[in-house]
């Protein structure tokens, strides 16, 4: 995928492996994998929150497109959504 194509996919646009360096993808799948993994809604929340952050800072750091950055939030927000689903409120005491 072109860092400059447009985008028109509600679904939003996973990161795309040839994008940034290993090191970064590195990180950018273990947030990923921590934020599909979590098991209470604040760690949705904070995982979401971290791999948003560290994704679209480095889109600015190589100019990219709005789309992309709309696509990249996009897909990280249903991403959100479907776990935040997955994951049941615990009680308080």
């Amino acid at each position: 995928m072109n860092l400059h194509t447009p985008l028109t996919d509600d679904t939003g646009s996973a990161p795309q492996q040839d994008w940034f360096s290993e090191e970064h993808r590195a990180r950018i799948d273990e947030l990923i994998a921590r934020l599909n993994t979590s098991d209470t809604r604040e760690s949705v929340s904070r995982y979401h929150a971290m791999a948003e952050g560290y994704l679209l800072g480095l889109l600015d750091s190589y100019h990219v497109s709005v789309e992309h950055h709309d696509a990249v939030r996009q897909y990280l927000h249903n991403l959100a959504i479907a776990r935040l689903k997955a994951v049941k409120p615990k009680l308080r005491k």
